[in-house]
């Protein structure tokens, strides 16, 4: 490996933090331990939420997952939070009432593999590449709600799926996404859509 000055214009180690998502992640309580890269970094096994409180504010919903599979499950999201989306034709942050959402559709802005890049001693400001790769991804969102709005961009939030009886699985709604080194873009998962299934509520108008 050949050492380099600092690179300008270089994807660095480690994408840009999100702090609202690394706070929503950190307040869910997800397991630190690392996905074998057969599993979905969108999902974790549990959350903190107990059955009995489960049913408060979750919704029947169809999720589908970017690698095809789907499930049918009540669906929440953070007690008394409103789902914000940053809406890039307004270029401001909207705040959506959970219970007002009829669908969401993931838009990919870009995806790729970056290459790796760590200093070569502690204290130095010099880099080299490690030989390995990650898949990183932006993702954007088309929400619609069951009053016929919608809305496109980036969202940053969990999803509780309640499925039978059990702790209630987390999923989580990207605005950007980093995968584990040495793995590919069709190990990071992501949710692709979710569909409410309510009646009673008017079909969102989708162009």
């Amino acid at each position: 490996m050949s050492s380099l000055g600092p690179v300008r214009g270089e994807t660095p180690a480690t994408m840009p933090a999100d702090p609202t998502l690394d706070f929503l992640l950190d307040q869910a309580e997800v397991s630190s331990t690392q996905p074998a890269p057969e599993s979905s970094p969108t999902t974790a096994p549990a959350t903190p939420l107990r059955n009995a409180a489960v049913a408060e504010g979750f919704r029947e919903a169809v999720v589908t997952l970017s690698d095809g599979k789907s499930m049918n499950s009540s669906l929440g999201t953070t007690p008394n939070q409103p789902m914000r989306i940053f809406d890039v034709g307004r270029q401001e942050f909207i705040d959506v009432p959970f219970e007002l959402i009829a669908s969401l559709e993931a838009e990919v802005v870009w995806e790729r593999d970056e290459r790796e890049w760590h200093f070569v001693e502690s204290g130095s400001d010099i880099r080299e590449y490690t030989g390995h790769t990650y898949p990183a991804r932006e993702i954007q969102y088309q929400l619609w709600t069951t009053t016929g709005k919608s809305h496109r961009g980036g969202i940053s939030a969990p999803l509780y799926a309640q499925r039978g009886v059990g702790k209630a699985e987390l999923l989580v709604l990207y605005k950007r996404q980093k995968g584990e080194v040495d793995t590919t873009l069709k190990h990071l998962i992501f949710v692709k859509r979710v569909e409410f299934l309510n009646p009673s509520t008017k079909p969102a108008v989708k162009p």
